[in-house]
């Protein structure tokens, strides 16, 4: 026989405010950009500590982002054959200076929440325990280090048989700030035949992106960053077009 169940385990609650603004294609320029400021709050945690105290498992979800910001823009220089400069320039010259264009995102964002653990299970309760927090563990930018990323003096190991009262997601990891760049060119050949040239670069300013850090007390790496994503990546393509 066939088994169904529902089960209403979790509350979530989303706060958000979004803005968008936009300019299309005129004198060869396009963007868009987006903002959006929100708030997430949830129980949701398959195997929490405490079953029957889900009010411990209340606070910020694991996707909550504060901010994040996205720019994107197109622009068509304005040199070369039928543009402003350059309109009269000859064919050879046009080759080299006519028809490039800059593309572009930009992404700004914060990091992801990080749930702070300790190691064992001091509460014995065979899941993943959380310890105490005494203060706030978000230090100032200038206190901020890859081997302390946050206050780990604000976290202490709970008594045996009990829950911690950190909630959460406690801590915040990096955020992102990526700049995405493209330089292309179109070549026409023939009548309805033309060729493509893109340079890109991802992460062109190579602005470090750091990962989480170390979130399990009573371990050497507690609070430490040891790795970072991928860095400047280049592309050189070619796209024929008929």
């Amino acid at each position: 026989a066939d088994t169904f169940r529902r089960e209403w385990t979790a509350n979530s609650i989303y706060l958000g405010l979004q803005i968008k603004f936009e300019k299309r294609v005129s004198a060869g320029l396009s963007f868009l950009g987006a903002y959006m400021w929100s708030k997430a709050i949830d129980d949701l945690i398959d195997n929490p500590p405490d079953p029957r105290n889900l009010r411990l498992e209340r606070g910020l979800s694991n996707n909550h982002y504060p901010h994040r910001f996205v720019f994107s823009h197109n622009y068509d220089l304005p040199v070369g054959r039928g543009r402003r400069f350059l309109s009269g320039a000859s064919r050879l010259a046009d080759l080299a200076l006519g028809g490039w264009a800059i593309a572009g995102i930009t992404t700004l964002s914060p990091g992801d929440r990080v749930n702070v653990s300790v190691q064992g299970s001091p509460s014995n309760s065979g899941q993943t325990d959380r310890p105490n927090m005494i203060r706030d563990p978000k230090l100032s930018g200038s206190q901020r280090t890859l081997a302390r990323w946050f206050d780990t003096d604000a976290f202490v190991r709970q008594a045996n048989f009990t829950f911690g009262n950190a909630p959460r997601n406690a801590v915040e990891s990096p955020g992102l700030v990526n700049f995405d760049l493209a330089i292309y060119k179109q070549f026409d050949l023939v009548e309805r035949v033309n060729l493509q040239f893109r340079a890109e670069a991802f992460n062109a300013l190579n602005t470090p992106h750091f990962g989480n850090p170390g979130a399990q007390l009573g371990t050497s790496g507690f609070g430490v960053i040891s790795g970072a994503g991928d860095g400047r990546t280049l592309q050189f393509g070619l796209k024929l077009r008929w």
